[in-house]
């Protein structure tokens, strides 16, 4: 156990954390394991609350090429999810998830497509929020001893304190990016209307304005169309680089 908490204790990402529950089963030969971040932000804000992937498990190693890995999930795209949605301090675990009355049809057949025989649902909360899950999945039947049972539940409380850590971490990332972005967007916007405050022509004034912004945003290509005097047709006006230059 010593070792396993020492392991924890130097991980700093997603991966690593995964990577030590793993070191608490005695054979993960049939072993399919995910940690999930819980209640992330849908891709759109009109949507329900979404789950996320964050680290995959599979075959011995973890896998970054999951098609599931990071990208906002519905919490009806995987079924399992109510396991932890309805009973957030619930740990879960079924040794042979057909016959659990936990279980719903839904869950039941999305275990059965996806081959799963054993499941184990390890949700982490702090300060009474749902910050991650962990899931394990056997493809064969795997009864856990009570050694390993214990030794994963003993890693929760440490592992979310990590985890809840990583999230802050990683969201005030998110928000220094984007205001780098909107800063760079507003620099853009100034030297453009500077350039427009002292360039009356404006063969000469669009095709500044589409470098810049083309160099400010690292886009591969910028133009400008304007609405004829019917406003029925548009014509380009300016693009940037060879292939602006040869459209007009």
């Amino acid at each position: 156990m010593s070792v396993i908490e020492s392991a924890l204790s130097e991980t700093t990402t997603e991966t690593e954390m995964l990577d030590v529950f793993i070191l608490a089963v005695r054979d993960p030969a049939h072993l399919t394991a995910w940690l999930l971040y819980a209640n992330v932000d849908a891709a759109d804000p009109g949507n329900a609350p979404a789950t996320q992937i964050v680290a995959s498990w599979r075959d011995g190693s973890i896998q970054g090429d999951d098609p599931l890995l990071n990208r906002p999930l519905p919490l009806g795209f995987l079924p399992l999810t109510r396991l932890w949605t309805e009973d957030p301090g619930e740990i879960f675990y079924a040794l042979d998830i057909q016959q659990a009355p936990e279980v719903d049809g839904d869950l039941r057949e999305w275990t059965v497509v996806r081959g799963i025989r054993t499941l184990m649902v390890l949700p982490m909360l702090s300060g009474g929020r749902l910050q991650g899950v962990i899931v394990l999945q056997w493809s064969e039947s795997y009864p856990l001893s009570t050694t390993e049972q214990f030794v994963l539940r003993r890693l929760l409380r440490p592992t979310v304190a990590l985890l809840t850590r990583r999230r802050a971490y990683l969201s005030e990332e998110t928000a220094r990016a984007e205001n780098e972005r909107r800063a760079a967007q507003f620099q853009t916007a100034a030297e453009v209307a500077r350039a427009a405050s002292s360039i009356i022509d404006l063969n000469e004034l669009l095709p500044q304005a589409v470098e810049l912004v083309r160099e400010r945003f690292d886009l591969y290509y910028i133009g400008i169309f304007l609405v004829d005097e019917t406003g029925q047709r548009v014509a380009l006006r300016a693009g940037s680089g060879e292939a602006g230059r040869i459209m007009l």
